[in-house]
């Protein structure tokens, strides 16, 4: 890691195992938390027994006056006395063990459900700070989980530590009953030990340790502030509370998951040979996502929060030939699109039959070596968007009655904030629609005669067109959270080119927390951001890309290497989420 400036310098030991960012963040909580936490209560430094030599002083006794001293009173006894005289000889100084009346730090952190989230980023900080404060002290620090008192403590602090300490969350709060096994594990807390109680009230009520230091930590209850309160009662500074902004969510996120990005997704098999021509269809949580295997079948697949998590069951779903696309409902269940006849055919919800498409022209069914659409369920009103790969879109009603075809040049569809959005090229200009369940919004965007992409990782809205006439794309994000907005207002695009050579595979939001599109570079093996600033670098690829798509809900982008593997990589992590071989040679 990275040298962290010289503010940081007492915590450095132990914010060493962290990314550098993620250490800057707890770095600047931790010299907020530790003034609140006063000195060590009860330590007093003794001086102890002779433990070697400490240097050179120029008082001593002169059994310990340097041999060069000596030397130089036989060749120039002169010399020696005016030195004795002027006191310039030069003695060996002893150095002593320093003895602690404290002899150790100890803290219990709460892990159950009122600590759960934002509340443990600042147990994390509590801990890096109790650890350095007792290095400093020349005391041991040991501390443990209140709801496993069977596990004992831990020793230090460490990237191993911290991890044990971050996967030990629980569903259990720290009732007084659950904790009291502590005492029978600690029974020989002395005067000059320091304990420590973290957590919610359910820890702080229990009173297994008389005259131990409280630290509450709970979220600010107003739904606008992003803040922490920590509540303090110590034996040496009394009381006081202190408010801490959180970190940006994805910060918050990598802090809780993967702190140190030495994660890594171990690899796994795919039962099947992936087509990487076929394109690779994220669901709209970005959890799951759907690929082509030879013999026309999908693959359901679900995608990792971290880098530690392993990913669960590979689902198969029948493809055939008339298939259109794939999409997800509510329970994340797959289904499929089918044409033929002129009807449209949804299977995986509960098989139905044809239902008769109006329109003057019909989707395309996807050949076994074209892309794969993308299906959308309006969960208001029912309806379900089919959008094939030449951009046509269908909706089917609620009942099934009946179908027909909305728009054509739909460049990218996605169920974003629980509104179906979906954005359509002209050249006259393009446009963003927002279905409702009775009317839709239509947001005009600049002329568009290429391709569009949607997102909206931390929950904001981000929208990519192309107008391949001027080879520029136009890039913009939506002012306000989603959470908090209807419906989308949004910023003044910008032009942004793609330089010759690369391929756009997506938007997101870039390291500046911009609108950025990311590119596939000429070698097919870097990825970069292009936000209005310039270039980034995101990551580099496992090997030669063949296709890549980024997630609609997260800042990951999923890519299929020209040999066979699939990989997703996460933006914020830095690492991969999932790395999986579909047949082929590993």
């Amino acid at each position: 890691m990275s040298r962290l400036p010289p503010a940081l310098a007492p915590w450095a030991e132990p914010l060493a195992p962290f990314a550098r960012d993620l250490a800057l963040v707890l770095g600047d909580w931790a010299r907020r938390i530790a003034p609140a936490l006063g000195p060590m209560a009860g330590v007093q430094a003794g001086r102890g027994e002779p433990d070697g030599v400490s240097g050179l002083s120029r008082r001593g006794h002169y059994e310990r006056l340097l041999l060069t001293e000596w030397l130089l009173a036989e060749e120039l006894p002169l010399e020696f006395t005016r030195r004795a005289a002027a006191g310039e000889h030069l003695f060996l100084e002893r150095a002593h063990r320093e003895e602690a009346a404290g002899r150790r730090s100890i803290a219990l952190f709460d892990a159950g459900p009122e600590q759960l989230g934002a509340p443990r980023i600042a147990q994390l900080a509590v801990l890096v700070v109790l650890s350095a404060r007792a290095e400093s002290a020349g005391i041991a620090f040991d501390w443990g989980i209140a709801q496993d008192s069977a596990g004992g403590l831990a020793s230090g602090f460490s990237a191993d530590r911290a991890r044990r300490f971050l996967e030990a969350r629980t569903d259990q709060p720290a009732t007084s009953s659950l904790v009291d096994g502590w005492t029978k594990a600690l029974p020989g807390l002395s005067g000059g030990d320091e304990p420590w109680l973290v957590g919610g009230p359910g820890l702080l009520r229990w009173g297994g340790w008389p005259g131990a230091s409280r630290l509450l930590i709970d979220d600010v209850p107003e739904p606008a502030v992003r803040q922490l309160r920590l509540s303090l009662g110590t034996r040496a500074a009394g009381r006081r509370e202190l408010l801490l902004d959180l970190p940006p969510r994805d910060d918050c996120k990598r802090l809780l998951r993967d702190p140190f990005r030495s994660a890594r997704a171990e690899p796994s098999r795919l039962p099947g040979q992936v087509l990487p021509e076929t394109g690779i269809v994220f669901a709209p949580t970005g959890r799951r996502l759907a690929v082509r295997v030879s013999g026309a079948n999908l693959l359901d697949i679900h995608v990792p929060n971290s880098p530690r998590q392993k990913p669960g069951k590979v689902r198969q779903v029948a493809g055939g030939p008339e298939l259109v696309g794939i999409g997800w409902d509510s329970r994340m269940r797959p289904f499929t699109a089918h044409v033929g006849d002129g009807c449209v055919r949804l299977e995986g919800r509960g098989r139905r039959e044809g239902i008769r498409i109006y329109g003057a022209t019909q989707p395309a069914a996807a050949r076994p070596d074209e892309r794969v659409g993308f299906c959308a369920v309006d969960r208001s009103s029912g309806k379900t968007f089919v959008l094939d790969a030449a951009g046509t879109l269908v909706v089917v009603e609620s009942g099934g009655e009946a179908a027909s075809i909305v728009a054509s040049g739909v460049g990218a569809l996605q169920t974003i904030g629980q509104r179906i959005r979906h954005v359509s090229c002209h050249e006259k200009g393009g446009v963003l629609v927002e279905q409702t369940r009775s009317h839709s919004e239509q947001h005009t965007l600049v002329p568009g005669t290429g391709r569009a992409f949607l997102s909206s990782p931390s929950r904001r809205l981000v929208v990519a067109t192309e107008n391949a006439h001027l080879g520029v794309w136009n890039v913009r994000a939506e002012r306000a959270d989603l959470s908090r907005s209807g419906v989308a207002a949004l910023e003044t695009g910008r032009e942004l080119r793609a330089p010759t050579g690369t391929e756009v595979v997506g938007v997101t939001i870039g390291p500046r927390g911009d609108p950025a599109l990311l590119l596939l570079e000429a070698d097919r093996r870097r990825f970069v951001f292009l936000d209005r600033v310039g270039f980034d670098l995101a990551f580099e690829a496992m090997g030669e890309v063949a296709t890549a798509a980024v997630s609609p809900a997260e800042r990951s982008v999923a890519y299929l290497t020209r040999r066979g593997a699939l990989v997703v990589h996460s933006l914020d992590h830095g690492a991969p989420l999932l790395h999986a071989w579909g047949g082929g040679e590993a």
